[in-house]
């Protein structure tokens, strides 16, 4: 019973965690902060909801994953079938939506960044990390999943509590670096951003029942309204923001209900395949209806693009085409 409620809650997560990375890719055009397509059109709320969603969307992402892990090495009796695994699961689908999928949308709509460039130019770049679009997910985790497998390999005479801790010193380092303001490039940049969050994930799961309490809701819910306000009105800083994504991930780990329904199950399944297959879908709507209300663009991004993405995914894997999906 235990293990279906984990199961489930898991499930939750990960289809709240889709939903809102498809919700916030279909209103980027209204962020300051997203400057790839021009829009005469500006909408505050969606400028300020794509900031809140910014905050949690990718982390709780990486912390799914960190959670997941802890199955994922039950499953495997050495590091090579692990990292194996990991190569169809995250860099084959990397190569192909990249080349097949998101760079022909791309030339569709006018990307600027591939105007006068050769397709080996535009290659080479998503390969180096420095225009992948949505696809840097996929390197950084696989990244991230090396370094914990052998971790956990050399550590393998430790138990599960010792090989957690040693994840959160290797993420206190990664935020110092951080904090000091060490600018690293590419995919490595990325994995020392995210993976605390992916450490953290990994935490939670061993030590689940004591994160399933009123003490715990408590504590992060203080620590989030306390760096809300020192980072919104005191100064900004990466610390705080941070410690606001962290304490966002362990109140969805603690209050998201554990009974769950047909809808988040299949948003769950096929989450890897909408999160590869939506993104690239929306530069056709920024460059041919940019002017169009943005209510009608929410509508047009989130809902027909989004059953488009979860229609694809499904006909893939019946179509026995389930390696695209990394599956």
């Amino acid at each position: 019973m235990i293990q279906r409620f984990t199961e489930n809650r898991l499930m939750n997560i990960r289809a709240l965690a889709i939903t809102l990375v498809v919700l916030g890719h279909s209103i980027i055009l209204y962020s300051t902060s997203w400057n790839l397509y021009e829009t005469n059109q500006h909408s505050v709320f969606f400028d300020s909801l794509k900031a809140v969603i910014n905050v949690i969307q990718m982390p709780l992402f990486i912390a799914i994953a960190g959670y997941s892990l802890y199955f994922t090495l039950q499953r495997y009796d050495n590091l090579s079938s692990f990292l194996r695994k990991k190569v169809k699961r995250l860099l084959i689908p990397f190569f192909i939506i990249g080349l097949l999928w998101m760079v022909p949308f791309r030339l569709l709509s006018n990307y600027e960044a591939y105007q006068n460039e050769s397709i080996v130019k535009i290659i080479v770049n998503i390969l180096l990390g420095i225009d992948s679009g949505h696809l840097w997910f996929l390197p950084t985790l696989f990244l991230i999943f090396c370094g914990c497998g052998l971790t956990i390999w050399i550590l393998k005479s430790c138990d599960d509590k010792k090989i957690s801790t040693v994840f959160m010193i290797l993420s206190l380092i990664m935020i110092a670096m951080q904090c000091i303001g060490w600018h690293i490039p590419s995919y490595a940049g990325s994995v020392v951003e995210y993976f605390p969050f992916f450490a953290e994930g990994y935490l939670i799961h061993v030590y689940q029942e004591r994160f399933n309490t009123l003490y715990v809701s408590i504590i992060s819910s203080a620590l989030l309204i306390t760096c809300v306000l020192l980072n919104y009105y005191v100064y900004r800083s990466v610390l705080f923001s941070i410690v606001i994504s962290a304490s966002c991930i362990i109140l969805l780990f603690v209050l998201i209900p554990r009974r769950t329904c047909e809808w988040a199950k299949l948003l769950s399944k096929d989450s890897m395949g909408i999160y590869l297959l939506h993104s690239p879908m929306i530069y056709t709507a920024f460059a041919f209806a940019p002017e169009i209300p943005p209510a009608l663009m929410l509508v047009l991004n989130f809902f027909g693009f989004g059953c488009i993405a979860l229609i694809l995914t499904e006909v893939l894997r019946a179509l026995k085409l389930r390696f695209v999906l990394g599956e």
